[in-house]
């Protein structure tokens, strides 16, 4: 029975993994950085010299935890839908491109309501000197991984895909996420030095949404 109910569950996972690139979803919203930052960001606690679009990619710089707790959060109203079934689906790449040193070093997609995180997924330097993702603390790897966030009505899935091949991993779910008609969602690299530079190159950022 139990080796049943895990097969099954192993099964429900997969076919939530499986199930974007199923659905006809459209873009509603993507930046490929290409010369220059999209239409629609907002900026807060900028430093403007820890960020840079370069060779189409936007590339920030780890810094240290501020007195309002972070320094470059880039994001952008979440579109609207459904709390019950709606969906949406975020998704970034993002390289290393310095080894992170500094524990708590991350950098990934961040959901906010009025400033404050209500949910993250980075990769993160934790205590044990592993790169992991967080939630989940599963180990990542490689330098480079796409991220990806399924808001599915009240479920909510983080996946991640090592260097952008194979088969994406699921890191953590919830079944209880109650969406905001006020939330924002974005990126951001921070709890680096001050005197050092670590550097974290983002591919690209999209969100996307079932075809109407």
């Amino acid at each position: 029975m139990l080796r049943a109910l895990s097969f099954s569950l192993l099964l429900l996972t997969a076919w939530t993994v499986q199930a974007v690139a199923e659905e006809n979803l459209q873009v509603v919203f993507e930046d490929a950085f290409d010369g220059k930052l999209a239409e629609g960001w907002k900026w807060t606690n900028e430093d403007a010299k820890s960020w840079r679009v370069k060779d189409n990619a936007l590339e920030i710089c780890a810094r240290p935890v501020n007195n309002d707790g972070f320094i470059n959060r880039l994001s952008r109203p979440v579109p609207k839908r459904n709390a019950d079934t709606g969906v949406l689906v975020v998704e970034t790449v993002l390289t290393n491109l310095t080894k992170p040193t500094k524990l708590f070093e991350q950098a990934g997609i961040y959901v906010t309501v009025n400033g404050k995180v209500k949910f993250k997924f980075v990769k993160e330097l934790v205590r044990d000197g592993k790169i992991v993702c967080v939630p989940g603390f599963k180990p990542i790897t490689t330098d480079k991984v796409k991220l990806r966030v399924e808001f599915r009505g009240k479920r909510l899935v983080a996946s991640f895909q090592p260097n952008c091949e194979g088969e994406f991993i699921v890191a953590a779910e919830r079944d209880n996420y109650n969406y905001q008609q006020n939330e924002e969602v974005g990126i951001q690299v921070w709890h680096g030095y001050s005197d050092q530079e670590h550097w974290m190159k983002f591919d690209y950022f999209k969100m996307s949404a079932p075809a109407k």
